[in-house]
């Protein structure tokens, strides 16, 4: 058997050896172009970084006939987790952020959004072959790592000068080249701006959940099920919907913030979507998201609210009011009582406890309803002020754009009589205008 001790120094060897050519491989990608400059500051974060899990483990190997074996092997492990579990995924990142691998145009306007939420912060978008976009805050685990490697000093050192928020965001490469439907980026931007103004956080758990009526029903339906029974199975039954609701909270958040930058072109990217990943029925109540014809309903409702009245109508051509009419029809009809009573879960094998489910749905509809007309009312006209967020006049816009449009381009200078480019959302929309009356 080999010597404890042995064993270790056997160990460190090993975790070098991986960490010597993680080192190597990070020179390498700083030698490429990238999309956007955040790439490179991350790139240039975990050069730090990697350099002092060398320098702990060329402190550790000193240590190794002198201190418990036990203590080093727990050091060496930490940094090993580090470099095998957090380093491929931020690799990755960068990997599929230069131009030969993502849509530069889309990834540049939505890094400037981000960072216009909060002056400093970065963003690194990629394509994924995961079908789905997601977001994730990576600047805390970033500390983390080196959280314990030397003190404050140390901390300084390596995170001077680092943006406040460093998030990853991806999309489904497989539509890299269906640039509509990029617009789904716009509900990952949503989840970095409530990390920053913690929207999420202004409606706790003892936000008023009271409804009369649909907690009646619910209770009904549990005694009437005969499966499950007694009060504490009520009670129950308000723990999921405590458990559930603020994930769903959070999510409501992200596609209201997709809305205010895009508009109806997120809703009609996301109908899409659901469509062709077969995500419109439900089977059971997700913990972590909102059924999706929810979300369509909600946006709908924002969107009428938001874009479809603050303009002048009469001002439109014939042409335009017939692209309007057509538009607002498609938003209408996720706001009929048809489409949303396609919310309902159906699992086919137990009806009982597919009622009961309903019934939670209904009550969390009813409480995620009040809690969009709250943003509506009381929060959304600050920061439209603020922010690169698409307003009513961009809807019209787009419309003229419709009208403009000559075998799928765009016009980008001269539009509607003014000599200046139409912005960001106006171009996503007339895209989709174009898509949905084509």
């Amino acid at each position: 058997m080999i010597p404890e001790r042995d064993y270790v120094k056997y160990y460190i060897s090993v975790i070098s050896y991986k960490i010597y050519n993680l080192q190597r491989y990070i020179e390498e990608l700083s030698q490429r172009e990238y999309v956007s400059s955040s790439p490179r500051i991350l790139i240039d974060l975990l050069i730090r970084i990697v350099s002092r899990f060398i320098e702990e483990l060329r402190l550790t190997t000193k240590k190794t006939d002198t201190h418990p074996p036990e203590d080093i092997i727990r050091k060496i492990q930490t940094i090993h987790y580090y470099i095998t579990v957090f380093m491929p995924m931020y690799l990755d990142a960068i990997e599929t952020s230069d131009f030969d691998s993502s849509t530069a145009s889309i990834i540049q306007i939505f890094d400037d959004i981000v960072y216009n939420i909060r002056v400093g912060s970065k963003v690194i978008i990629h394509p994924s072959w995961e079908y789905n976009a997601s977001y994730l805050e990576i600047m805390e685990s970033l500390r983390d790592m080196t959280s314990d490697m030397g003190g404050e000093p140390i901390q300084q050192a390596i995170f001077s000068g680092s943006p406040p928020f460093f998030s990853i965001i991806t999309y489904p490469r497989v539509e890299d080249d269906i640039v509509l439907r990029q617009a789904l980026i716009a509900h990952e931007v949503g989840h970095f701006f409530d990390q920053v103004h913690n929207w999420s956080g202004l409606f706790p758990d003892d936000y008023p959940l009271d409804y009369p009526e649909l907690k009646d029903k619910l209770f009904n339906e549990i005694d009437k099920s005969g499966v499950i029974k007694g009060d504490q199975w009520k009670q129950s039954s308000f723990e999921i919907i405590k458990e559930i609701r603020p994930n769903w909270i959070g999510e409501i958040i992200a596609d209201f913030i997709a809305v205010c930058i895009l508009g109806p072109a997120y809703l009609f990217a996301f109908d899409e979507f659901t469509i062709s990943s077969y995500s419109t029925i439900e089977r059971s109540l997700s913990k972590s998201h909102p059924p999706n014809v929810f979300r369509l309903t909600m946006m709908a409702h924002t969107i009428s609210e938001m874009f479809l009245h603050d303009f002048e109508y009469e001002s439109l051509s014939s042409l335009q009011k017939t692209y309007f009419k057509n538009i607002k029809s498609r938003i209408n009809k996720y706001k009929t009582e048809d489409f949303q009573n396609l919310v309902t879960i159906k699992s086919y094998n137990s009806p009982p406890f597919d009622d009961i489910q309903n019934l939670i749905l209904a009550y969390l509809f009813q409480n995620l309803e009040q809690v969009r007309r709250i943003i509506i009312d009381e929060l959304v006209d600050d920061i439209r002020t603020k922010y690169w967020f698409m307003k009513a006049q961009d809807f019209v816009n787009a419309l003229f754009l419709t009208d403009l449009i000559e075998d799928g381009l765009i016009p980008t200078e001269l539009f509607n009589g003014i000599n200046e480019p139409p912005s960001f959302g106006a171009i996503f929309n007339a895209g989709w205008f174009t898509y949905i009356i084509n």
